[in-house]
């Protein structure tokens, strides 16, 4: 364990650009007030490390002493110019690559700082991590300058723009120990001010309840609540891949095909709705209706709010009223109330150049099938509509075709569109087969005043003697 930690610490040691041979350059030379912050600067990449490796909760700080003192003062003689091997079994071995400009050698030769020559194959290494030019200037810097709070900011800033991140934090530590209101300092080290003085950031959000995911601070239902989110939306792109994947087996009739029958056939899933509905509307250009009373049939056996609105939208506006009454006739069993609500939603005839006759004619149908008195008004409102219509073409005008293959007659002249009222055939037998009255015909104050009679609500007679 001890080995394992000593080697951690080595690794992160040999990821500063101050690297080691910095320090031997210096030998006994080496000032305590340089080898105070590099200390400090391992300690700071290297303390988390006792967590996870499980050592004891002092042998952080003594094993990174013992260490530095090493590499500075000890016998390691050529760790300076060594590379730390990590095999595959987990050993770590720190010696001198011998022969690395071979790049093709299957066999590495590696010599110790005890002069002792190794061999190892090269599978046998999982990892190489190689000493880092050295960088004098840190140590000539850091043993020379005064301890200020100024002279402290000079080699923080010199340090940031050099990249070392983790000594411009260990000198920021010292700025802060000599001067505990420099807010800036304590800021860039990961600290907030509280009421109660500073302490760190992810300190202050974990007394908040709050949790770091993604580089942010959250509470933990709102990452529950992405994280579920996510997983849904992964779980809908699998499942849309396998409907897609199924419709093409089938349609091209290969060897995968009754397979695919046989999973759209067993499909009840409700997050397949939205691509079902993708695929419906897709498919309503064309003549041939049986792909689309397959979908309705997978629909209509899901049985959501969702499909229900799906059956609601094809029963309006599929062109095959094969469809729309099959429609119909699954709302009939299921969803009816909520199937009742959007047909209604459609009976309305407030912009004329956007009500479809169409629509309205088809949610006259279904609610005719459905049977809902609580309907009738709407009904009556929409027996007749206004809508706007191109007039016929007449004698000097071009026929024109749209992008969508629609035909528009454009006479030479400049022709708007004229509104028209136009009397709804569905919506009449609508209010016939709920009401069972047929005396009316298109009459709105017939029907209205028949309406009030027999469903408004009776006024109670003020001048009745008791």
């Amino acid at each position: 364990m001890l080995l394992a930690f000593i080697a951690a610490i080595l690794e992160a040691y040999y990821s500063f650009r101050f690297a080691a041979n910095a320090l031997l350059s210096y030998n006994h030379d080496c000032s305590t007030h340089a080898h105070l912050f590099l200390e400090r600067t391992v300690l700071k990449k290297t303390s988390h490390m006792k967590t996870m490796l499980r050592c004891p909760s002092n042998l952080t700080k003594e094993c990174v002493r013992s260490l530095l003192v090493g590499l500075c003062f000890g016998g390691l003689g050529t760790v300076a110019q060594a590379e730390v091997f990590t095999l595959n079994n987990g050993s770590v071995i720190t010696a001198e690559w011998l022969n690395a400009e071979d790049k093709v050698a299957t066999v590495w030769k590696l010599r110790q700082a005890d002069g002792i020559e190794l061999e190892i194959s090269r599978g046998s290494v999982k990892s190489v991590l190689s000493p880092i030019p050295s960088t004098k200037s840190y140590i000539e810097n850091v043993g020379k300058v005064n301890d200020s709070v100024d002279a402290h900011r000079k080699i923080v800033d010199w340090s940031v723009k050099q990249g070392l991140m983790l000594v411009a934090d260990s000198h920021r530590d010292r700025v802060v120990e000599l001067n505990p209101d420099d807010k800036s300092a304590w800021a860039a080290l990961g600290y907030t001010q509280t009421t109660s003085g500073w302490i760190r950031k992810e300190t202050y959000w974990k007394r908040k309840g709050m949790q770091s995911k993604g580089g942010r601070w959250r509470f933990p239902q709102d990452i529950l609540a992405e994280e579920q989110e996510l997983a849904s939306k992964t779980q809908m792109s699998e499942l849309n891949r396998r409907i897609e994947q199924a419709i093409r087996d089938i349609k091209a009739d290969n060897k995968k095909a009754s397979v695919a029958r046989q999973y759209l056939r067993d499909l009840n899933d409700p997050m397949a709705i939205p691509k079902l509905r993708e695929l419906m509307v897709a498919d309503r250009k064309n003549s041939n209706s049986d792909f689309r009373m397959a979908i309705i049939e997978i629909a209509g056996r899901i049985k959501t709010a969702a499909s229900t609105q799906m059956l609601v939208d094809a029963a309006v506006a599929d062109p095959d009223t094969r469809v729309a009454d099959t429609c119909v006739e699954l709302l009939s069993q299921y969803g009816t109330e909520l199937a009742i609500s959007s047909f209604m939603g459609r009976l309305t005839n407030r912009d004329p150049a956007k009500d479809s006759q169409i629509l309205i004619n088809r949610a006259a149908r279904a609610l005719s099938t459905l049977g809902d008195e609580r309907c009738i008004p709407k009904l009556i409102d929409c027996l007749v509509t206004r809508h706007l219509i191109i007039p016929p073409p007449q004698p000097g005008t071009q026929a024109t075709q749209t992008s969508d293959g629609a035909v528009n007659f454009a006479p030479s002249g400049n022709q708007k569109p004229v509104e028209v009222r136009l009397s709804n055939q569905e919506v009449l037998g609508a209010l016939q087969t709920i009401t069972k009255e047929s005396g009316f015909e298109y009459d709105k104050d017939a029907w209205m005043n028949w309406y009030a009679e027999n469903f408004a609500p009776q006024r109670p007679d003020v001048y009745r003697d008791p």
